[in-house]
Parts: structure tokens; C-alpha cells; sequence
């Protein structure tokens, strides 16, 4: 029996291999990951360019699902840019000791984002669908005087503010920024699933520079703040003896949590790394200081003073707790390098694991106490398609829903059921030119963590996961990205795709 065969314009398949690997899902004031120059500084350890110690990194940038053209994409001092459908590739040099590659995403009125791959082996290919979204405030400011830039709901309540001084913008000599100045405000809400989809970094945080002792955060609400000059180059500064302030409206269901004259920890995002670093909310104050939370026409806000800009976030560290859990596939075959994920549900966290030769993976979540239960999911992610846990007894938490009950604080609970995920079939592809002539030597990417290269016949093949769609592109073409799904693991794909080179080839 024959495969189904596809032909389309331009683009090509490619899926992951025998054993399945997925993506995440992953100074100066260099506390924030940013160099003198404003630059963001190296995210990777040294490496050389051989093709053994490089990683493949590709990917979407999305808003609402839709593909957002001309996103600066960078990991460390390699850039590149999204092409018109969104999807980009980035080759990253590691090294032995590397554990984790951080990719930065910006463009001009939208929120920012940073995504953290884990466990990355020299060689291997990993694909990043990152969430952004249009600014929820995008203007331009006059720098030498005061400036208000206020987000407010449809009831003209306040939801978020930055408050500019005069002159308060620097660049890095320390001289005042001359000028207009185009700032973008986006207010994050951790509760709701959109607040959640754009939360840059992994949740991971350090109370100081330069420490390598990181513990894990749930995230209470946050802002990324991005300001601009006229040439576009990005302004992090702020003059010393002026901070900037910032005011964050508390989520609907955390106003109840909070009382005024509370504080909550304050953090900047260190884009390098994509983790959270303890800043001071009163930086004029002799002490160290949390944001405050204050009162407005009855209704809470976190409030803190800033030294520079990034995304900001409140958060509350909290204690870890571990599931053991293994990944097997339809036949049962332990899945090695495939990612899993812990979404708190009664916290607002996500948690990352990979697992390891035998399908297993222990994964932290929050852990519980004698006071509190708390509750998350867990679930295997290929291809970005997530395949949860199943509980099947009420022991292990709410059934219906699928929510776990986390074990105590620093206890590790093994769970009797797995995680069920797809067979891996195969597709062959078959790349021509316009002239219907095989081209060899072309890179194709897939959302599944895979990178083929065709060979002189213009051929190759690499296996997908069965029944889950896989988007197939060849980054900055600018063209339509296409799609195929093995429909039956035991009858191969047959994808024959023309090309027409990127535009930064031609």
C-alpha cells in the first residue's frame, strides 16, 4: 500500500526522529542580561561552529495563532528574524557543560518574550512556539518632560502605569535621551491562559546577580515595559537619582489575597537567561524593599519603583515537591528526550522536565502542606500537541479534571498510570525546484524537533508522530507553510514540495 502524496509550493516536511525530542514549548545592570552597550549579553556557553556542537533551533512567533513577520529572534550574540508566516531557524554553538539555551523575542508594539530550552545535546534540533501580543499601550513620549502612561478597562479603572520623570532616560553614558521615544506597555495577567501564554522565561529566579542558586516562583502579575529611540535602538536606562514607577493591578481572583501595607517580591527579567532577578522596589531607600501594595478606589495594586526597563513581575517563591512519571509510546516503548510540563492549576506556574533513556521524567511542582493542597497537570508535549496524565483514581486528585494533588514539600510521589503518546511513522520527502529539478543540500524544519537535509537526489526522510499535525517550512522563504499528518504509522508519508530559496540567499 501506497502513502498519500502531497505536493505543494515551496516549503518541506520534517518531523522528529526514531527516539522523539520536543522543544519548549525551551552585565552593566547585566543583572537584566544586558551589556554596557545595551545589547543582550552571550546566552550559551563558547562553542565552535562544527556541526556536532551546534544545536537547531526553530520555531513560530505567533499572536493568536497567526505568524508575526520581523520579530528580532536571538540566542546570545546570534540573531536572526522571522520571516512573513512567523517562523524563523537559529543554529546555537554549545558546549559540554551547556544545559539550557535562552531565545529572546522582540519587534516594535508587541510584548517581548523569552523562551528556555532544557537539556540540550550538541546536534540535536529543538522546535519554540512563542506566544507575543500586541502592546496593550504603544505610543510616543516626549522624554524631557513627565510622561503618565496609563492601561485602563472599559470601567476606566487603572489596570497598569508608568510614571516617567523629566530627563529620567539615559542612555549608557549616563546623558539624557534627546528626542521622542516610543514605549510599549503589555500588563500580564498569570491567572488567565492569555496572561499565561505570553509569560516570558521558565519561572526560575535568583535573589542576586551572579548567583547560580535559582529557585522556582509562581508569578502573581507582570508587565513587559519596552521604550524605543527614533532609531529604534532600545533604552533600558534610567537616571539614578529619578526612578520610574510602575503600578500593576492585582487579578481579579488575588485581591482577596492581599491587603494594603503588604508587599509582594519584585523582579526583573534577565533576558539572557530568561530568569527573574530579586530587584529593590525602593531603590532611593537605604533598605531593600518588595513592591507595595496599595489601594485605589478599592482595588489593590502592586506598586514599585525601577532603575531600568524589561518585563517586571511580583511573584512568591515556594517550596518543591516532585512527580516521577514515565512517557511511553502506542506500543510501549519508552520515549527518550521528550519534554514534560506541570501547569499548576491552584498556582500560577509551569514547570519543565525532559526524560531520560527509560521514558522517565521527575518533574518539580509546588508542593503541598497540611493547610494546602495544591493541584496541577502534567502532560507530554510532541510536536506542541500535549497529552495528559490520565487519573484514574481519586487518590491522586480530581479525576474529571485531570488535577493532581501535588505531594507534601520535598517529597517525590511516582505515579502508578503513564503518559500515552503517539507511534512514530515515517515521511519521505522529495524536494524539486521550479524546474522540477531535485535540490540538495536544503535544510527542513518541522514543529516535531527534527532538521532533515536532502541528499543529491533532492530526498529524505524522518519519522512523525501519528495523527498529530506537523507544520513544515524552510525559514524566511516567505512563503505558505505547509502541513502533513501520518495518518497510519505503518504506511509512509510521501511529500514532494518546490522551492524557491529564502530571501537572504538570493
Amino acid at each position: 500500500m501506497f502513502g498519500k502524496t502531497i505536493f505543494a509550493l515551496f516549503v518541506i516536511a520534517a518531523a522528529s526522529a526514531a527516539v522523539i525530542s520536543c522543544g519548549c514549548g525551551e552585565s552593566g545592570i547585566g543583572d537584566s542580561g544586558i551589556s554596557a552597550d545595551g545589547n543582550a549579553a552571550t546566552a550559551y556557553q563558547d562553542g565552535t561552529n562544527a556541526k556536532s556542537n551546534v544545536i537547531k533551533i526553530s520555531g513560530k512567533a505567533q499572536n493568536a495563532g497567526i505568524g508575526i513577520d520581523g520579530v528580532k529572534v536571538s540566542a546570545g550574540t546570534l540573531k536572526t528574524t522571522t520571516g512573513n508566516n512567523g517562523y524563523f531557524a537559529l543554529n546555537v554553538p554549545v558546549s559540554s557543560n551547556s544545559k539550557r539555551v535562552a531565545v529572546f523575542f522582540e519587534k516594535d508594539g508587541y510584548s517581548s518574550n523569552v523562551k528556555v530550552i532544557y537539556s540540550v545535546k550538541a546536534g540535536k534540533a529543538y522546535s519554540i512556539k512563542v506566544n507575543m501580543k500586541s502592546a496593550d499601550v504603544y505610543k510616543k513620549i516626549n522624554p524631557a518632560v513627565s510622561n503618565t502612561v496609563s492601561l485602563n478597562d472599559n470601567g476606566n479603572n487603572l489596570i497598569a502605569q508608568v510614571k516617567i520623570p523629566a530627563y529620567s532616560l539615559i542612555d549608557p553614558s549616563g546623558q539624557p535621551v534627546t528626542g521622542s521615544v516610543n514605549i510599549g506597555l503589555t500588563y500580564g495577567d498569570p491567572t488567565k491562559q492569555d496572561g499565561k501564554n505570553i509569560f516570558p522565561g521558565d519561572y526560575m529566579s535568583v535573589e542576586s546577580a551572579g548567583s547560580d542558586i535559582e529557585t522556582p516562583i509562581e508569578s502573581i502579575v507582570f508587565a513587559d515595559i519596552t521604550i524605543k529611540d527614533e532609531n529604534g535602538k532600545r533604552i533600558y536606562w534610567i537616571d539614578h537619582a529619578n526612578p520610574c514607577s510602575i503600578t500593576l493591578r492585582l487579578p481579579e481572583s488575588l485581591q482577596k489575597a492581599f491587603n494594603t501595607g503588604d508587599s509582594i517580591a519584585w523582579w526583573s527579567l534577565n533576558e539572557n537567561t530568561g530568569v527573574w532577578l530579586r530587584e529593590d522596589a525602593a531603590p532611593l531607600t537605604s533598605s531593600a524593599d518588595d513592591a507595595r501594595v496599595i489601594d485605589v478606589g478599592g482595588i489593590k495594586y502592586a506598586q514599585a519603583d525601577v532603575m531600568h526597563f524589561s518585563s517586571w513581575n511580583c511573584d512568591q517563591t515556594y517550596t518543591r515537591a516532585y512527580f516521577k512519571v514515565r512517557v511511553l509510546d502506542e506500543k510501549g516503548k519508552p520515549v527518550q528526550d521528550c519534554i514534560v510540563r506541570a501547569d499548576g492549576v491552584s498556582y500560577e506556574a509551569v514547570t519543565t522536565a525532559v526524560t531520560d533513556t527509560e521514558g522517565y521524567a521527575e518533574i518539580f511542582v509546588k508542593g503541598s502542606d497540611s493547610a494546602v493542597t495544591e493541584t496541577a497537570k502534567l502532560f507530554a508535549e510532541i510536536a506542541h500537541a500535549k497529552f495528559y496524565y490520565d487519573i484514574t483514581h481519586f487518590s491522586e486528585g480530581e479525576v474529571e479534571e485531570n488535577e493532581l494533588n501535588t505531594p507534601p514539600m520535598q517529597k517525590t510521589a511516582v505515579l502508578s498510570n503513564i503518559i500515552r503518546v503517539p507511534e512514530m511513522g515515517q515521511i519521505n520527502v522529495t524536494v524539486l525546484d521550479m524546474d522540477l529539478k531535485p535540490v540538495s543540500g536544503v535544510d527542513v524544519y518541522s514543529t516535531a524537533d527534527q532538521v532533515v537535509t536532502t541528499d543529491e537526489k533532492g530526498k529524505a526522510s524522518f519519522n512523525g508522530p501519528e495523527n498529530i499535525a506537523v507544520q513544515i517550512f524552510i525559514p524566511r522563504s516567505d512563503i505558505s507553510v505547509n502541513e502533513t499528518t501520518v495518518t497510519n504509522a505503518g504506511v509512509p508519508e510521501n511529500v514532494t514540495l518546490l522551492y524557491v530559496p529564502p530571501y537572504d540567499e538570493e
